[in-house]
């Protein structure tokens, strides 16, 4: 766990996005750029397909890429993102 109690002008924004398919990156553009590579979680919100799973990855001041990933195919599933950070 990490506390940075100097942090100031912290901002969190969120979203959803429909998954793209089993396997398949989706980038998303955060409405407002960070100034700091901010900390990014991501899950299913509607799942339609048996052990459903999100990464997130490549995460920049700007955007964030992430991937659907089912063990049983599918895709279309509605994926739910949060931001946290400067």
């Amino acid at each position: 766990t990490t506390y940075d109690y100097s942090a100031t002008d912290v901002f969190e924004q969120s979203g959803s996005i429909q998954g793209a398919g089993d396997g398949v990156d989706i980038t998303v553009t955060f409405p407002t750029a960070y100034s700091q590579k901010p900390q990014v979680l991501a899950c299913a919100q509607t799942v339609t397909t048996s052990n459903f799973y999100c990464a997130v990855h490549t995460i920049t001041t700007t955007n964030f890429k992430v991937r659907q990933l089912t063990s049983g195919g599918g895709g279309g599933d509605t994926i739910g993102w949060r931001a946290i950070g400067q």
